[in-house]
């Protein structure tokens, strides 16, 4: 989409380094029992580690990357807190 604009070039200021990375992820109710999740994790552990389901993301440009439960919920703190202060510099409003 080159007559599309860069975030610099549309005049959004702050947004030093800016970077987008799609991920998907298996979410759970906050509730549910640590050894249910840590049983969830394992098993997908083993399904990524598959070299046919890494071909076939790869194949849709896609790379396997793992992490812990914990690990994954600081990823989505991580990302709310960039997504937050990105529509606030925006300006954008809901309409």
């Amino acid at each position: 989409m080159p007559e599309l604009p860069t975030v610099a070039e549309s005049g959004v200021a702050g947004l030093d380094g800016f970077e987008v990375i799609v991920w998907y992820g298996l979410l759970a109710p906050a509730a549910a029992p640590k050894p249910i999740l840590a049983r969830v994790n394992q098993a997908v552990r083993k399904m990524s580690d598959m070299q046919d389901v890494k071909d076939r993301l790869a194949q849709q440009g896609a790379e396997v990357m793992t992490s812990t439960p914990e690990a994954f919920a600081q990823r989505i703190r991580a990302d709310r807190a960039k997504w937050e202060q990105i529509v606030k510099l925006s300006g954008a409003k809901a309409e």
